[in-house]
């Protein structure tokens, strides 16, 4: 049993975000974890396999299968608390059995990969308020990291990447001082951490151009971007090299 922390919740969209420190996992259980690869959502089309994994009604963990039924779907519900009318859109409807607690879980295509639509914002404004969110909620570097050694070359802003290999995969941690840099170093972090060195080196980071993350940043931050890249990289064919050595 391992204790959790609950960072807050939307009872209306059904969520919760909970936090489980590293240090409470057991070194089998850490090891075990896998993290999820983000699919192409514009790939997703009408007819496609779904599969629905979650907790549904409380019984443990549960996996249904069926197919994506419609796209773009849209659902107006009333915020329980406020009354406000609220609007989501495109939305993907699934045929696979779907019970409450499978919220708590992902819906994958037949490669096991999450389908996410981060374009479901189409207001930058919107999307740089996520990129912060995401800078938020990632966990704090450890003061034993932000050495001069663990920065990278050629951000504006000040950023700490820390790299271990464990079990054949690299794991990254970071932080900025600067709250959207934050942000763009820990989405890097949700994809690409928890990947052995091949599977970093091979990746063509697609989701940077998919999402336009570049071209609305401003220069400076935009080499800061692929300075962090670079590093990801240079990290994991250091890890490569020591793996085949």
């Amino acid at each position: 049993m391992v204790k959790a922390e609950i960072r807050g919740t939307d009872p209306d969209d059904d969520l919760a975000v909970v936090r489980v420190k590293k240090a409470d996992l057991g070194k089998d259980t850490y090891s075990n974890i896998k993290i999820a690869t983000i699919g192409d959502s514009e790939s997703v089309a009408v007819g496609s396999p779904a599969i629905a994994i979650g907790n549904a009604l409380g019984y443990g963990q549960s996996v249904t299968t069926g197919i994506v039924s419609a796209l773009n779907r849209t659902v107006t519900t009333q915020d329980s608390q406020t009354g406000e009318t609220v609007t989501n859109n495109k939305l993907i409807q699934t045929d696979a059995a779907i019970n409450p607690g499978n919220s708590g879980g992902a819906l994958l295509n037949e490669n096991g990969e999450v389908i996410e639509e981060f374009s479901d914002f189409d207001d930058w404004m919107d999307k740089y308020q996520l990129l912060i969110d995401l800078g938020n909620e990632q966990v704090p570097l450890d003061p034993q990291y932000k050495t001069e050694q663990n920065l990278i070359d050629g951000c504006q802003s000040r950023v700490w990447l820390q790299a271990d290999l464990t079990d054949g995969k690299v794991v990254f941690q970071a932080e900025s001082d600067a709250l959207i840099v934050k942000g763009i170093i820990a989405l890097l972090i949700k994809v690409v951490s928890g990947h052995t060195p091949d599977e970093i080196l091979n990746s063509d980071f697609y989701f940077i151009e998919k999402i336009g993350l570049k071209e609305h940043l401003s220069p400076t931050r935009s080499n800061g971007l692929l300075a962090m890249v670079k590093q990801m990289r240079m990290y994991a064919l250091a890890f490569k090299t020591k793996m085949e050595g």
